[in-house]
């Protein structure tokens, strides 16, 4: 084969590549979520002056949502100056006050605030001089009361693929355990608020998830990473949430292969990690998906109507890059670990990281981590 023929069929992959990420942009969309885009210059209000200090204050209403967070940038405080954000209760009482100072997280110049959930949000930027400032840009409301849909992977097994994942908790403990290092994404990327699955990846607490979901360091900086987002029942709907989590740096991105790596500012020693393996499991293994399909209460996808046994298999189909399976996954999923266990008696390990449908339809697709690996090199250390 010529080196011609070689670079056309190169350019074909990449180009059908970047086909299926542009596809899967709205895949993500929060159902539950609105970002309102609000240009305040704190330069351009009136203040009130108490002792030597100026107090500037901004009053954001959360419209029909339960929650908000904000997002400034130009953030720059001279020493001494602060800024506040927090919410006021239906009694008029302070919820989750937060202190920003100097030029925000890791002197980025922005500041995206922990979320409170009250209707009436507040900030007061409190300065001796006219030095400081700020842009308010946006506010990323959330636990809204109405519902968006989003454009799903696709549902390959007709919806009926998959538990919510304590069903398995007494029964079957080791597929609930899979669970414990899986989290529930909320972000903001191009002005819209979404949501994809993440997990932690190594024991030093990289986590990953999609490029086509999270791609860019500013866009790290707006995640929230809801940990142990679960059921309270098997059949409800209803869940609760164990801690929340916030982004901190993109270590590596990578398009063609769709992965991120990203590290969380809290410590998350205590959340578990998923080992990983570069083998590939026969068409006969059972597949297991643990993620947060449309941004709800985990799931484990594990049927499938369509292959032998009535249980996820991968199809020998898919390209170089990529395995496939007819697991049940929508919008919210990507990013999900897939996951089998090599033999009956040793550990689950994830061999895909979940990607989502072409446009032409099922099967669904994950990228291989025999691929992901060595292009990750030491940014995936290990998990024991």
């Amino acid at each position: 084969m010529t080196s011609r023929v070689l670079l056309f069929l190169m350019i074909i992959c990449v180009w059908n590549d970047i086909k299926e990420a542009r596809a899967m942009d709205d895949y993500d969309v929060d159902p539950e979520s609105i970002v309102r885009s609000v240009h305040i210059d704190s330069s351009h209000h009136a203040h009130i002056q108490q002792g030597g200090v100026k107090i500037w204050r901004f009053d954001i209403a959360a419209e029909e949502c339960e929650s908000a967070r904000v997002h400034l940038d130009a953030f720059v405080m001279a020493p001494g100056d602060y800024v506040l954000v927090y919410g006021l209760d239906a009694n008029g009482r302070t919820i989750g006050m937060e202190r920003f100072e100097g030029k925000g997280w890791r002197d980025a110049g922005d500041v995206n605030s922990r979320r409170v959930w009250a209707k009436h949000i507040v900030l007061e930027l409190h300065a001796t001089n006219g030095q400081s400032h700020f842009h308010l840009t946006y506010v990323h409301y959330s636990d809204c009361y109405y519902e968006r849909l989003g454009k799903p992977n696709k549902l390959c097994s007709g919806g009926a693929g998959w538990k919510n994942l304590v069903c398995f908790k007494n029964d079957v403990p080791q597929l609930y355990q899979l669970g414990d290092a899986v989290f529930k994404l909320r972000y903001v990327r191009n002005g819209t608020g979404r949501v994809a699955t993440g997990w932690k990846a190594t024991d030093d607490g990289h986590c990953m998830t999609n490029n086509h979901a999270v791609n860019t360091d500013q866009v790290v900086r707006t995640l929230e990473l809801l940990y142990k987002y679960d059921a309270t029942t098997c059949n409800g709907s209803t869940g609760r949430v164990n801690a929340t989590y916030h982004g901190d740096r993109m270590i590596q991105t990578n398009g063609p292969l769709d992965f991120t790596i990203f590290t969380v500012r809290e410590n998350i020693t205590r959340v578990r990690c998923l080992p990983r393996t570069t083998s590939i499991p026969p068409t006969t293994s059972m597949l297991l998906i643990v993620h947060h399909p449309n941004g709800k209460v985990k799931k484990l996808s594990y049927k499938s109507n369509v292959d032998a046994g009535r249980v996820c298999k991968r199809n020998a189909s898919c390209a170089t890059n990529k395995v496939c399976y007819n697991c049940d996954t929508v919008n919210g999923s990507s990013g999900a670990p897939v996951i089998y266990r090599p033999n009956s008696t040793s550990s689950f390990y994830v061999f895909a990281l979940h990607k989502g449908a072409p446009a032409s339809g099922c099967p669904n697709r994950g990228i291989k981590m025999s691929k992901i690996i060595p292009a990750a090199g030491n940014n995936l250390g290990p998990c024991t």
